[in-house]
């Protein structure tokens, strides 16, 4: 067929366009590297772990007096200060999860186990500490969605009870769910049952996830779930993702540990364990697009030269992760915030460059043509 001569510089222009798309859409698919940030620790403290973090990059978690006895104290990190987060009547705290309006899940406890912890909401925009009205009046807070809805063990004098806090009152979990570990948007709770299977607990109903015992540590507001599987005598056990109805195993080379959370992208995060000639070394992983790499092979050289990374907690949806980590000629851990470089954000912006840029090529090489 024959062609226009006004057509060919505009398709020529525009595959240089969609060739600087597709070339960005493909380096967008990939692994990117990591930069890291060491989150500090409070004042005279030797250790400190992050826990969870928000779309915000708040981070919280706890840090460690290394003296003996020394105080473990909750810390919310925001704009690169870490800010001490205590509990009346208590001289240890940890703050386990913390949402999108800067709410917090904290736990008030003493180190010698010999008076029951208390369980509060803190929220980091007016300061307001709140103990939670638990069954007993004691407990734990392990994890808060959006609507400041809370979970955590209500009762720590006898058999575990599991509680649900709505921003008013607790109520009791089913007694056939064992253990809750995460609870998402629509009050879906993550754990296992009494049975000892994975299972999430929503509506009034717990669901097994396998057949085989272990737990669903952590899910998303997609219903998507990670957790581990204990192997029987035919079948694997392993990390798992459960999405859609249907559970995998994840490829972690035979290496055991722990899937720790997933975000609203499907990226997991988690520690494998490998035993090596009787030596258990602790290796933070993201499992992205169908892949489980080690996260210290992914780090930028800086970062690289600087740290080894121990174990993934958390990864929010611009894919930062937290966790501890070894900095190089340290003594103890530190706290650390991975960041991905380029962001997910960044290459947004990129294939809209590219876009940009093909249009204006587009409308340089109508003009050439045109009389």
């Amino acid at each position: 067929m024959r062609t226009s001569s006004f057509t060919r510089p505009w398709s020529g222009a525009w595959q240089t366009a969609l060739l600087a798309l597709l070339m960005a859409s493909g380096a967008a698919q990939a692994a990117p590297r990591y930069r890291v940030l060491d989150l500090g620790l409070l004042e005279f403290h030797s250790t400190s772990n992050a826990l969870d973090i928000n779309n915000r990059g708040e981070i919280v978690g706890w840090s460690l007096d290394g003296v003996p006895d020394g105080d473990r104290i909750g810390f919310l990190w925001r704009n690169g200060v870490m800010q001490a987060i205590k509990s009346p009547d208590y001289r240890s705290s940890s703050a386990e999860g913390i949402n999108e309006h800067g709410q917090i899940a904290l736990t008030g406890f003493e180190g010698d186990g010999l008076f029951p912890p208390s369980a509060y909401v803190y929220d980091s925009g007016s300061g307001r500490l709140q103990r939670i009205p638990t069954p007993s009046g004691f407990g734990t807070a392990v994890a808060i969605n959006n609507a400041g809805h809370v979970i955590g063990i209500g009762n720590v004098n006898g058999p575990a009870e599991h509680y649900l806090y709505d921003g008013t009152a607790s109520s009791r979990l089913p007694e056939n769910l064992a253990f809750a570990f995460d609870i998402n948007d629509a009050d879906a709770i993550a754990g296992y049952r009494n049975d000892g299977r994975p299972a999430i607990y929503q509506d009034g109903t717990v669901t097994a996830l396998s057949s085989q015992r272990g737990q669903a540590e952590a899910l998303n507001n997609r219903g998507q779930v990670v957790g581990q599987l204990e192997p029987t005598d035919t079948e694997p056990g392993g990390l798992f993702l459960y999405s859609d109805g249907r559970l995998q195993l994840l490829d972690t080379g035979g290496r055991g540990g722990f899937a720790t959370d997933i975000n609203e992208h499907g990226s997991v995060v988690g520690t494998l364990e490998d035993n090596t000639d009787g030596v258990t070394t602790r290796l933070p992983f993201v499992y992205r697009n169908g892949t489980l790499q080690d996260l210290n092979t992914l780090l930028t050289p800086e970062a690289d030269a600087a740290w080894t990374l121990i174990e993934a907690n958390a990864i929010n949806d611009r894919g930062w992760i937290v966790g501890m980590g070894e900095l190089v000629g340290g003594a103890d851990n530190n706290a650390f915030v991975a960041i991905p470089v380029p962001e997910p954000g960044a290459w947004a912006l990129m294939l809209v460059g590219a876009g940009v840029i093909g249009a204006v090529a587009c409308r340089r090489a109508v003009r050439h043509t045109l009389p």
